[in-house]
C-alpha cells in the first residue's frame, strides 16, 4: 500500500484529510454519501470505518457491499457483468441527491 499511497500523494503527509476522508477531525456536515466497499479490497476496512464514522457524524449512508468483488471492479465492466447492475444502483442514488 506505500506504493501505491506515494503514487497518489507522492510526499504528502499520510494523515492529511483531503487524501483520506477517514483521517478527519470532524465529519459533521458531509452531504449523503452513498459508500460502496469490495469484499477483496485492500482498503475494505478503511471503507467501512469510514461509513461508521460518517453515521457517528450523524451523515445519511447507504453502505453497498459487494461481496466476492475487488478493488477496482467498477471499471471493469466489460467482464464483470455485476457491474452493470452497481452502475445503474450509482445513478440511482446520484439522481435522489440531485432531485
Amino acid at each position: 500500500m506505500r506504493w501505491f499511497w506515494t503514487h497518489y500523494m507522492g510526499t504528502t503527509l499520510w494523515d492529511h484529510p483531503e487524501a483520506s476522508p477517514l483521517r478527519a477531525n470532524d465529519l459533521s456536515g458531509i452531504a449523503p454519501t452513498w459508500l460502496m466497499v469490495c469484499e477483496y479490497d485492500p482498503l475494505l476496512d478503511e471503507g467501512l470505518a469510514y461509513a461508521e464514522r460518517l453515521r457517528e457524524a450523524g451523515v445519511s449512508v447507504q453502505l453497498i457491499h459487494q461481496q466476492g468483488m475487488i478493488h477496482g471492479f467498477f471499471r471493469m465492466g466489460a467482464v464483470i457483468d455485476r457491474t452493470s447492475t452497481v452502475y445503474d444502483q450509482c445513478a440511482a442514488a446520484l439522481r435522489r441527491a440531485l432531485h
